[in-house]
């Protein structure tokens, strides 16, 4: 009998253990039941682990758990100071400066589309970024991007698509992609070759880490064919690959149509753990050689490009030196062989991956981007870095003019004027290679460097010469971090890249926005991926509500109350690319009880990012109903003569009581038997109308039951506190 008992504890022990193993597996959406440990060793190591990309982190965390990531206590998000009662708060909810409306231009002339649909995340699952952009024949633009509603039930994705067909101005969400048992997890990128006119689309395996997966399409991103491997050779639980990036040879001759790949292979093998490539001749149908080429042991975050010499391009964020920087190896015989590795800039930035550091407790980098210029062969390269002092971010710019062998000094193209934050840019060159277009996240409108914005600017180019015009505001509204939120994604995630293109007429760029509420999570933002499409001569005039001045007129305290009569002055500031000409605005009022008497004003010409204020006062009245206290919901509408017409609604304090004011009388005043007395109380030190008025009094008699008040007879009391309100 003792036998069997030991026999029987056993059985209730593995039982045990196999129900808390599958408690375990479901304590994270979508986790497998049975932990696999192939890759715990890239888990455990935190130093490997942050260099991992965000899709990659997110996908061992699915399978292993949530890590408590150290950046998570260092950087907590900045929390606005208060700004004072006279604010005007636009929809972002964000100020320029104190009493300053930001973000708040929901029809501004570029637009801000929705890529992926929305209404699809009824989950908490809702994140969307990491964005990869491509266009196709015709009006067709093909945009991929991390999606964790992709990642729902026993479904092993991590990645959605959505393709327009008329030149991004609407979007078709496509959903999910093929991808069979390898599943995806993410990490986007995109390429097309223009002799086969076939679409690549690469992302991370989700089951197979070792291998790398390419998704073809012949229809112009309609549909993409089951993925192939792009990384033959490699060892599962050996080899992990991340962070990819394609390139086609495009230009007429030998090479054109070979299709690059270049990641990061974290491995446990040295001979095989760094920066490796690999190629496809056949319009990606297959990929060698078997085991890729080894182009460096360290580093991060790869960029590829082919120049019209058919030179292969590998660009990396170089950890094998300090200080960090970013480096180039070139292929000069379609990849078969590469070059020395040649700096191209030197790096200040200390963290892993080139994090910046940045408020909010989101993960950067310093990755590069880089385009070849398809008539004189020069290369361009972007990055964002420190810079000396307390900017922790700006946008770095660089040129090779001798095929990558010498690099100029970094120039900064953000001309913001202030410490706050520019990071993670995109590039893109126009075919004939007369502009190019950089974007990048920005918090230049907050004073607090807290909420963020899309910000370009556009490059002319003659010759080794680049002329940078002014940087332009892309966003129609700001938006705030958004992180820590979603079940199946890393802590510190927010996006590690975005994508850009041109053809002819425009640049189109994406990003990662959280301006929109969470329909799974009403309380919290989540994150969705918007586009624009920005003509090559530049957007033209941008107007932003910038300021207003304190109302006046009324009773003269500088505040709107109740029956009241006030102007008002709005300042515009121009965020676009020339100058706003022939600018007038409408003011109007949705709210009851306020009218606008004098609704239309004309503004000087604003310059680009100048500011300058209305030559005639709007003019504002309230009725005596009106409720102190209460917003006013505004909306001036702005038409220019050179940028069309801007629709800016915002909203405006009115006067309120800042808090309760006491004034004691203190005086003992007698009451003769069936009289009155007045005993008058000065009140003194209040800047704005009263709304409410309370009268206690201590009132003592020797026969209590002789007080009257009202004509009725009060119960037997010692004293009574009277409250009356006015």
């Amino acid at each position: 009998m003792k036998h069997l008992s030991r026999q029987l504890v056993l059985a209730l022990i593995l039982i045990i253990s196999g129900a808390l193993l599958a408690l375990i597996g479901r304590s994270i959406p979508g986790a497998s039941a049975q932990v696999d440990d192939e890759y715990r060793w890239l888990y455990d190591n935190d130093e490997l682990f942050n260099q991992l990309s965000g899709a990659a982190r997110s996908g061992l965390e699915v399978k292993f758990g949530k890590k408590v990531n150290l950046k998570d206590t260092k950087n907590k998000p900045l929390r606005p100071k208060t700004q004072g009662s006279k604010k005007i708060v636009g929809n972002s909810g964000v100020t320029e400066a104190p009493g300053t409306p930001v973000g708040n231009d929901p029809l501004s002339p570029l637009g801000n589309t929705l890529v992926n649909d929305p209404n699809a995340d009824v989950t908490s699952q809702d994140t969307q970024s990491e964005t990869a952009l491509v266009i196709g024949s015709g009006s067709n633009v093909i945009a991929a991007f991390n999606d964790s509603g992709s990642f729902l039930g026993a479904a092993r994705k991590f990645t959605g698509y959505s393709r327009s067909t008329d030149g991004a101005a609407t979007w078709t969400d496509k959903g999910s992609l093929p991808s069979g048992s390898d599943g995806d997890v993410g990490d986007p990128n995109l390429a097309r070759s223009n002799s086969t006119a076939t679409i690549f689309l690469s992302t991370l395996s989700f089951n197979t880490r070792q291998n790398l997966l390419i998704f073809r399409s012949t229809d112009d991103g309609a549909t993409f064919q089951p993925p192939v491997n792009a990384a033959p050779g490699f060892s599962a639980g050996v080899d992990f690959q991340d962070k990819e990036w394609l390139a086609v040879d495009n230009f007429p001759g030998p090479g054109q149509g070979n299709v690059y790949a270049a990641w990061r292979n974290f491995s446990n093998t040295a001979q095989r753990n760094g920066i490796t490539f690999t190629r496809s001749t056949d319009d990606g149908l297959s990929w060698g050689p078997t085991g890729g080429t080894l182009i460096d042991s360290l580093g991060q975050g790869t960029f590829l490009t082919v120049g019209p010499d058919h030179a292969v391009y590998l660009f990396w964020w170089n950890a094998n030196s300090s200080p960090f920087r970013i480096t180039m190896r070139k292929s000069t015989d379609q990849g078969a062989t590469f070059g020395p590795i040649t700096a191209v800039a030197t790096l200040l930035g200390v963290g892993g991956n080139g994090d910046l550091g940045l408020n909010g407790g989101f993960r950067t980098n310093s990755f590069p981007q880089a385009a070849v210029n398809p008539v004189n062969g020069n290369l361009y390269v972007v990055y964002n870095d420190r810079t000396t002092g307390s900017d922790r971010a700006n946008i770095l710019f660089a040129q090779s003019t001798d095929g990558g062998s010498t690099w100029s000094g970094p120039v900064t193209v953000n001309t913001d004027g202030t410490i706050n934050d520019q990071y993670m840019p995109a590039l893109a060159l126009t075919p004939d290679g007369a502009s190019l277009c950089i974007t990048f996240y920005d918090r230049r409108r907050d004073p607090f460097n807290s909420q963020i914005d899309r910000f370009g600017v556009i490059g002319s180019i003659s010759g080794s010469a680049i002329t940078f015009g002014p940087n332009f505001l892309i966003t129609n509204q700001s938006f705030p971090v958004v992180r820590g939120v979603d079940p199946a994604v890393n802590t510190t995630y927010m996006g590690d890249y975005d994508m850009m293109a041109a053809d002819s007429n425009f640049f189109y760029t994406t990003w990662g926005d959280n301006r929109d509420q969470s329909i799974a999570a009403p309380s919290r933002k989540n994150a969705n991926v918007r586009s624009a499409k920005i003509p090559i001569v530049g957007p033209g005039a941008i107007l932003t509500l910038a300021g207003t001045g304190l109302p006046t007129g009324g009773n003269g305290n500088g505040v709107i109350d109740r029956n009241e009569c006030n102007n008002l002055n709005f300042t515009l500031r121009n965020f676009g690319s020339s100058p706003a000409t022939g600018v007038s605005a409408t003011l109007s009022t949705t709210t009851p009880g306020v009218s606008v008497s004098q609704a239309l004003s004309a503004y000087p010409d604003i310059a680009v990012n100048a500011k300058d204020t209305n030559t005639t006062p709007f003019q504002l009245s309230t009725s005596p109903s009106f409720p102190c206290g209460s917003t006013i919901a505004l909306t001036l509408t702005v038409t220019t003569v050179s940028g069309g017409t801007s629709i800016i609604p915002f909203q405006m304090a009115t006067g309120s009581p800042s808090g309760p004011v006491r004034i004691n009388n203190n005086t003992t005043l007698p009451i003769p038997d069936l009289s009155t007395v007045e005993s008058p109380v000065t009140v003194s030190g209040v800047a704005s109308a009263i709304s409410q008025l309370t009268v206690s009094l201590f009132i003592t008699h020797t026969f209590d039951h002789d007080l009257i008040n009202g004509g009725k007879c009060r119960p037997l009391v010692r004293s009574r506190t009277t409250a009356v309100t006015k």
